[in-house]
């Protein structure tokens, strides 16, 4: 049986250092991709891009723990709600168990993993003072290792329980009906948790430079702005409760100032940061390009000869994008790199994640015919 790939990524960014080393280049350009202006300038810093990819090999399925039994005599049913709290969104109803505890370890820089652009998932970042990769690479894979655990763990103490199906059941439980359909014997049916175990194997990391770019943080959180990027609000909306809302306002169909757009921009304007970042990394290339040549790197170079016209990530109010080649970095920390390629770091042996499914197993154990056991009393007594 195949498995399955989760990738991973992690920015570095190296650690500013001292005036005397500077080689002179500008040092607050600020890349504009929108008309208005807003926080004042700030620094290009250079650093790294950690990608990690992890094997996940099914061991298989296996039965957890014992949530709930009922005997029924032949011919009776009974009616059963299974209140299942560990998949809370309605988007988790379209993925897979593996992609909910993925993102539970690591965040999409655009949207869900439904509706990201991009598949890999972002961790949080760091600043490396020391030209040490090797350690920030091994810290990264054991965090990941750590979340995946501690994640798994936290999946299977959510909720999860059979009861007795009434008319005030609460809603969003499922419900399961069981019928003993023997002519002569008792049926127990028990409910358990059904749970499935993986072989988690990480390949070697990669590490490649990147440059981070400041950006004007602007206010995206206006209908102009959202309907003239409706198509990238559309994929990466965080809250998609928001997306009504968001057709009504594409589609000209609400009144200027109405409820939904009100709700719609307040909560764009909650998520300046994402947004930008959004409109900026999916938006038009050409835009990009052209907003970027107006710059020059750290060392007075355009920068536009020395990138990837390309957004990895994002870090405070800088976008990364990735430089051509590590021969664009600074030399303290071109040779780090260069020997880090040369010997990347070796995964060790992987580890075992058991993680729950949504729903339960039902198993179905017949007893002794009841006519045999009532014979049986009556030797006994």
């Amino acid at each position: 049986m195949p498995g399955h790939v989760l990738y991973f990524q992690r920015l570095a960014m190296f650690a500013e250092r001292a005036p005397a080393t500077s080689t002179g280049g500008p040092r607050d350009a600020v890349a504009d991709f929108f008309t208005p202006p807003a926080d004042g300038p700030a620094a290009m810093r250079y650093g790294v891009l950690i990608e990690v990819e992890e094997y996940w090999q099914s061991l298989g399925v296996l039965w957890g723990e014992l949530l709930y039994s009922i005997s029924l005599t032949p011919g009776d049913e009974a009616k059963l709600a299974v209140l299942d709290g560990r998949w809370r969104r309605e988007a988790e109803g379209r993925e897979r168990p593996l992609q909910i505890l993925a993102r539970m370890v690591g965040t999409s820089m655009l949207g869900d993993l439904v509706t990201a652009l991009r598949p890999e998932l972002q961790l949080d970042p760091l600043t490396l003072a020391e030209p040490n990769l090797e350690a920030a690479v091994f810290d990264t894979v054991q965090m990941i290792r750590d979340r995946t655990e501690r994640m798994s763990q936290a999946l299977r103490r959510r909720p999860l329980g059979v009861v007795d199906a009434h008319a005030d059941t609460p809603p969003g439980g499922a419900i399961r009906t069981v019928r003993n359909t023997t002519r002569d014997r008792l049926v127990t049916f028990h409910f358990f948790e059904p749970l499935e175990r993986f072989k988690v194997m990480v390949r070697s990391p990669r590490v490649r430079p990147v440059i981070f770019v400041p950006f004007r943080l602007p206010n995206v959180a206006t209908p102009d702005v959202v309907r003239r990027f409706g198509y990238i609000f559309r994929r990466t909306l965080l809250d998609r409760g928001l997306l009504p809302d968001l057709d009504r306002l594409l589609g000209g169909d609400e009144p200027r100032g109405g409820a939904s757009t009100v709700r719609l921009l307040e909560h764009v304007e909650s998520n300046l940061l994402y947004y930008s970042t959004a409109i900026i990394a999916a938006g038009d290339a050409a835009a990009r390009h052209a907003a970027l040549a107006k710059l020059r790197d750290p060392m007075n170079r355009p920068l536009t000869d020395v990138i990837e016209n390309a957004v990895v990530g994002r870090m405070g109010a800088a976008i990364a994008l990735p430089l051509r080649s590590s021969a664009q970095l600074p030399p303290e920390w071109r040779e780090p790199l260069a020997a880090y390629q040369a010997r990347p770091l070796r995964a060790g042996d992987g580890f075992v994640v058991t993680i729950p499914h949504p729903g339960v197993w039902v198993s179905a154990q017949a007893h002794e015919a009841m006519q045999r056991q009532a014979e049986s009393h009556e030797a006994a007594g």
